[in-house]
């Protein structure tokens, strides 16, 4: 999986070596796609939020997510 900070390809191994941080950056994951039965993963979850939101034009509360 890709940290989306810094662009590392981080394995599941070293994701749960570093405490679910970028072994590079020190950033920490959100998801893990091997433990979530949707296998959603930091980046997947980005563009999503960018697509429903064009671009950041429109914004949502912690509550509405």
């Amino acid at each position: 999986m890709k940290c989306i900070l810094c662009g590392e390809d981080t394995n599941l191994d070293s994701r749960r070596k570093n405490g679910g941080c970028c072994g590079k950056c020190g950033h920490s994951f959100a998801f893990e796609p091997q433990d979530d039965p949707l296998k959603l993963t930091d980046r997947l979850f980005a563009q999503a939020v960018q697509d429903v939101t064009s671009n950041g034009r429109a914004c949502f509360t912690e509550r509405q997510l």
